[in-house]
This record gives C-alpha cells, sequence and structure tokens, in this order.
C-alpha cells in the first residue's frame, strides 16, 4: 500500500493535464444503455437459493444485449448448475453508483431470504477520487448494514484493473489504475478481517479484448467468466456450511 501511496502523489503533479484528459473522455466515450429486460428471475419465489445483486453499472448490466446477459443472471445460471438448485436472482442498483449511494440504498432494503449478496463497486469511486479514509468508513457502514437487513454472505467483486480500459488515454488511464488498486486493496483487507465476506479477483482474467464497445464495461463474455468465478465461489461457501440467510 506504501507504494501505491507514492505513485499517487507523483500522479497529482499531472493533475491539471487528468481534469482537462478526464472532460475530453467523457465527452467522447460512447454512452451505452443499460440492460434492458426484468431486474429480476427466474421468477419463482420458491426457488432453493436466492442471490441478490447490488451496485454499480456492472450490476445493471450497461453495454450488454439483456439482463439475461447480467453477472446476476450468469452467476445464477451457473450456481444452479454446481448446486443442482434453483436460483432466482435480483437487482438492486443504478448505473453511475458510488458506495455512498449503495450505503443509502441498503438502508431501505426489505428484509428478505437471501441466501447471497454479490456487490459491485467502486468505479465511479475511484473516478470521482473518494479518499481511501472515506471509501474504508462507508465499506464498514455498509457491511454492518448489510447484517441487520440479511444474514446472508457477501461476494465483493474487486474493482477492476482500470490502467487497462481503453477508454481512457495516457496518463490517466496509468493514475486510475493507481487509484483503483489503492482502493481494490482496501476493499480485499476488509474481506480478510470478515469471515462472512469475500473479495473476488477478477485482475487476472480481465482482457481488454471483452470490453464492451466504450472500452470502459465487461461485454457479455466477461460477465458470464466472471459469473462463473462468482457461482464457484458461493457454492463452495454453502457447502462449508457457512450459509447464515
Amino acid at each position: 500500500m506504501l507504494r501505491l501511496t507514492l505513485q499517487w502523489t507523483l500522479c497529482l503533479l499531472l493533475f491539471p493535464l487528468l481534469i482537462w484528459q478526464g472532460i475530453r473522455t467523457r465527452a467522447n466515450t460512447p454512452r451505452l444503455p443499460v440492460a434492458p429486460g426484468p431486474r429480476s428471475g427466474p421468477g419463482d419465489s420458491n426457488a432453493d437459493l436466492h442471490l441478490l445483486m447490488l451496485g454499480d453499472s456492472v450490476a445493471v448490466g450497461v453495454g450488454l444485449p439483456d439482463t439475461a446477459a447480467t453477472v446476476a443472471a450468469r452467476t445464477a445460471d451457473h450456481l444452479t448448475r454446481l448446486s443442482r438448485q434453483s436460483v432466482s436472482w435480483q437487482i438492486e442498483g443504478e448505473n453511475g453508483d458510488r458506495l455512498a449511494d449503495l450505503q443509502e440504498r441498503v438502508q431501505w432494503l426489505r428484509p428478505r431470504k437471501t441466501d447471497a449478496v454479490v456487490i459491485s463497486i467502486g468505479v465511479n469511486d475511484v473516478s470521482h477520487l473518494t479518499s481511501v479514509l472515506k471509501w474504508q468508513l462507508g465499506l464498514t457502514q455498509l457491511m454492518s448494514t448489510l447484517r441487520d437487513r440479511t444474514r446472508a454472505p457477501v461476494f465483493f467483486i474487486g474493482i477492476p484493473p482500470m490502467h487497462r480500459f481503453t477508454a481512457l488515454p495516457q496518463p490517466l488511464r496509468y493514475v486510475l489504475g493507481v487509484r483503483a488498486r489503492m482502493l481494490d486493496h482496501a476493499l480485499r483487507q476488509a474481506a480478510r478481517l470478515i469471515p462472512w465476506v469475500t473479495w473476488i479477483d477478477i485482475s487476472a482474467d480481465f482482457h481488454e479484448d471483452h470490453l464492451a464497445e466504450d472500452g470502459y464495461h465487461p461485454d457479455s463474455f466477461a460477465s458470464d467468466i466472471l459469473g462463473q468465478h462468482l457461482a464457484t465461489a458461493i457454492h463452495r461457501y454453502l457447502r462449508a456450511g457457512g450459509v447464515s440467510g
């Protein structure tokens, strides 16, 4: 973390250039729509397992053809095959959400039967320069609130390697990559301290060819791969008898 902090300090010297690049990138990057379709499935309240996904543009499937291709739906499909049980899924989130938005959303979360919570958050906190301290405090509050609302295990999707987002020009791409690693490190450390929270590393399988046409969001292939990793982690947790939802 010290090395990342030093890198970030040096990056601040480029701040005027980064602001200009950020404005240009926002203006020139295609704005893809949220995936059309229902935000829950397969519509069976009597399913064996219930998956809840919270978060940002990844959760709501920006750039995907429909909600059947979202991470939540793909995770449920893979988990069905692994567990040989029926799995329902539901998405609660909005494009552009940051951790503070998610905290507010969870405050109004109605208690329901939930066997696993998947969370995608952080990219917008990186781009809006949320401080590391505010991020850490927000994570602590979020996990506490989730524990009050549902006793289900939580699976955080790691913040993607933004230094490989093709939509971002250099040096903005490098700088946001450093910031993403800082927040992801804090997320990983928080997850290690709580037995019912799991951090899912997505950097190893990340590939620029599997970004949507905006060069920023995962495409259908990447969404499916992420669903496989999540389903495996959830299945392993459930088999170990850790579920308490």
